[in-house]
């Protein structure tokens, strides 16, 4: 990746996994050498409620946040180029079905932009400091290494040219060993450990995993598309092709989309501790050959390994 320094810590990551016996898709690891078994940390629960957070949004709770207000111009952001992952484009299948959405609202603003060296892509957070997003936006996957950390930016809730709820830096990168090791797709995910609680202003997402089909659940995408000037847009479909790790639909998306979440608004009763938007997968792939590859975009699902290692990583401080 162009303009992106590398760090070189894979290698030793997964020797030290191997070596205590966790070198496994259980295994998530992250830049500044922590490595966790995921599947040693069972929780017993398959959602974390959403929550619009206590300060609804106002900016005036930014400073107690640990919140950057400066800005990079938004000349620079637009040249940054939109990540996408090395198979696959993300398309637009047929009609262009995506619609701006503002960010002054949730979740809207619990959606934000991800700028790397020269490259851009889209995360949710899922905790006061904790940022979901594809694997492929924190390391080339099968490479053994990370993207350069100290160039990581998180602007919450990103809107054009306005940054409402500040500029947050980042303190680790985390991803699956698998993801950083083989590149296999099912794996590709990522999380931010953010250097403010920013989570605590705009709210969360909540998250879930279940062992059934979720064939026919609506899937709505929102991110930042590389085609617009860093405005949040939104598309709607459903389920079209349900797999184990890969939810398959015909949402409209564009690079720089890629961490995205895939989310449903879920009315209130077992297993949701209360109504709200949950995610079930991460917007990571566009059509490549073969189907359903070819006629669908595709997310890594939410399953329990994902689900127990994404709960992992948001409990980390």
């Amino acid at each position: 990746m162009s303009g992106c320094r590398y760090v070189k810590y894979g290698l030793l990551l997964l020797s030290m996994a191997a070596m205590a016996g966790v070198a496994h898709a259980g295994t998530i690891v992250s830049d500044d050498g922590v490595v966790i078994d995921a599947t040693a940390m069972e929780t017993g629960a398959s959602v974390v409620p959403s929550s619009a957070g206590t300060g609804r949004g106002a900016i005036e709770n930014l400073s107690a946040e640990g919140v950057m207000l400066a800005s990079v111009p938004m000349s620079e952001l637009l040249t940054y180029r939109p990540m996408t992952a090395s198979v696959g484009i993300e398309s637009i299948l047929g009609f262009d079905s995506r619609v701006r959405v503002y960010t002054n609202r949730f979740p809207q603003r619990a959606i934000g932009l991800i700028t790397f060296g020269t490259s851009r892509c889209t995360g949710w957070l899922i905790g006061a400091n904790t940022v979901v997003t594809a694997g492929h936006c924190v390391a080339q996957g099968g490479s053994n290494r990370f993207y350069d950390r100290t160039t990581y930016r998180f602007y919450a809730g990103r809107n054009g040219s306005s940054s409402p709820y500040g500029v947050c830096t980042v303190k680790a990168l985390w991803t699956s060993s698998t993801w950083l090791s083989t590149g296999n797709d099912q794996y590709d995910w990522g999380a931010l450990k953010l250097n403010c609680t920013v989570g605590n202003t705009v709210g969360t997402f909540g998250f879930f995993y279940t062992g059934s089909s979720l064939l026919n659940e609506p899937t709505v995408i929102s991110g930042y598309p590389g085609d617009k000037p860093l405005d949040q847009w939104e598309s709607v479909d459903k389920v079209r092709v349900n797999q184990t790790k890969r939810l398959f639909y015909k949402n409209d998306t564009i690079g720089g989309m890629s961490g995205s979440p895939v989310f449903s608004d879920r009315p209130p009763g077992a297993p949701y501790a209360s109504n709200g938007v949950y995610a079930m997968g991460i917007h990571t792939y566009g059509v490549y050959n073969g189907l359903p590859f070819s006629t669908h975009n595709h997310a890594t699902r939410i399953d329990q390994a994902l689900f127990n290692s994404l709960v992992s990583i948001r409990n980390q401080p």
